[in-house]
């Protein structure tokens, strides 16, 4: 069902990053670049066994490729599920869509995606880059009200 490609050993203080690709080549490029900034990676083939991915463990990153499994990201039943979380948990997950279809950083195509981040295929080389700010941006975004909310106790 899932394909875990972490290192062997388990580490549970390791960001934990779900890979959705239909394309091997693809999916096996992007775990080694998440591996290396330091990932645990999970692959997912089919949006089944994604959904039943992110129903089980607490992801802290998704990039998903487009079309995944034969659907558009806008049609794709993963979005749906991921657009169907509470904000309380989507808000921990950087949701990354790996899309022909927008530039590289491009505001409206993320949120027409309902997305964090949209990268051109293009610039995979530049994925490690792309991430490291993607991530930076949304802690810097969600710092002080994930603040407020520790110190009401509500996290």
């Amino acid at each position: 069902m899932l394909s875990d490609r972490g290192s062997g050993s388990f580490d549970e203080t390791a960001d934990l990053a779900l890979i959705l690709s239909a394309d091997e080549a693809q999916a096996t490029h992007i775990n080694r670049i998440l591996q290396d900034i330091g990932y645990r990676t999970v692959t997912a083939s089919t949006p089944a066994t994604a959904i039943d991915s992110l129903r089980l463990y607490p992801f802290d990153l998704v990039l998903m490729a487009d079309p995944f499994d034969g659907a558009v990201a806008c049609k794709n039943p993963v979005l749906d599920y991921l657009n169907s979380l509470s904000m309380s948990v989507r808000r921990h997950i950087l949701l990354a869509v790996l899309t022909p279809g927008f530039k590289t950083k491009d505001p409206m195509g993320a949120f027409a995606l309902s997305a964090d981040l949209v990268i051109h295929p293009q610039d995979l080389p530049q994925l490690e880059t792309w991430l490291t700010k993607g991530l930076s941006s949304k802690k810097r975004f969600y710092r002080v009200f994930l603040d407020t909310m520790a110190e009401l106790g509500r996290t």
